[in-house]
């Protein structure tokens, strides 16, 4: 058997990888001052009515909550491309400022009753008990938790973002998102849109239709969207050698593999070819093989000195 043909997967392009780490690193400087804000109106209230346990619990969050903030680690928004969205815990593992806290109280049973049921709400619309019995003994109250929580101020245009809002009351801005952003956009099946200067434009590489597999053909129909038909392998495999046999595995690719009958043998090329003795036919078959590329270059050659 010969050596299979492959078809690689497509690699992410550069521009693709360079856009999500600028995207990372903006939002990461931005949840950075979010939360130096944040420590800054919850650290200078009045706590005069708070007990000595949830004085020293609240001091205890705020030295926290600074470790959150300087280390950076913070949730991903993977599921929601077309817009800005909370996470308690995203799905690669990283908590939110709050669920961090809890955590740190040895609280994960408070981060899996959210997860379950307000993974992408805000604060004041969680309502799992685990989280009011959890907050009532961090020395905040759940408006602070809210502050603490970033926010984002609502948009209609896919390639706007806005921030701030919420409870630390700073004024909405907004701003273009990064040139290159998947948007959505009034498109045919085969465009997408990508953001350019802050507007939703047709991106001009398409839709990418591979679906990984060698031994499918892949297009797009702009009503349809992307299409993946079987050809037979023998068309689609033909290495034009009379003594193989195509075929096409979904993962190698196409494959070819030698025959040749037993018996009287076979003609190739105006060549009788049979089988030694013993049976073995790989002898015959790599002369037969040669002979067969030997009268296709003559061939061409006499065709391309009739061409001149």
């Amino acid at each position: 058997m010969m050596a299979p043909r492959r078809r690689r997967a497509p690699r992410p392009g550069l521009r693709a990888t360079l856009l999500a780490v600028t995207r990372e690193v903006r939002e990461r400087e931005r949840l950075r001052a979010h939360f130096t804000r944040a420590l800054a109106l919850v650290g200078s209230a009045d706590t005069t009515g708070l007990d000595d346990t949830r004085r020293a619990a609240r001091a205890k969050n705020l030295a926290r909550l600074r470790a959150y903030r300087d280390r950076g680690i913070f949730p991903r928004n993977v599921g929601f491309p077309d817009r800005m969205m909370p996470y308690f815990v995203d799905p690669g593992g990283r908590a939110c400022a709050v669920a961090h806290l809890a955590l740190e109280d040895g609280r994960d049973d408070v981060t899996r009753a959210v997860v379950r049921r307000h993974n992408n709400a805000y604060i004041a619309e969680m309502t799992a008990p685990e989280l009011l019995a959890w907050a009532a003994g961090s020395g905040f109250s759940l408006d602070e938790l809210a502050v603490i929580q970033p926010s984002y101020c609502p948009t209609n245009e896919p390639c706007m973002v806005g921030y701030g809002g919420g409870p630390t009351g700073e004024p909405c801005s907004y701003s273009p998102d990064l040139d290159g952003t998947p948007c959505g956009g009034d498109f045919d099946a085969c465009t997408n849109g990508v953001c350019a200067a802050g507007v939703c434009v047709a991106s001009p590489e398409g839709v990418g239709c591979d679906d990984g597999n060698p031994c499918t053909e892949d297009h797009c129909d702009p009503a349809q969207g992307c299409i993946h038909t079987t050809p037979d392998p023998a068309v689609l495999c033909d290495d034009d050698n009379p003594v193989t046999v195509e075929s096409c595995h979904p993962v190698r690719g196409c494959e070819w593999e030698a025959t040749l009958p037993r018996g009287d043998g076979m003609r190739v090329g105006g060549c009788a070819i049979r089988p030694l003795e013993d049976g073995s036919a790989w002898p015959l078959l790599l002369v037969a093989m040669a002979v067969h590329r030997l009268r296709r270059h003559q061939r061409a050659s006499r065709a391309r000195r009739v061409g001149r």
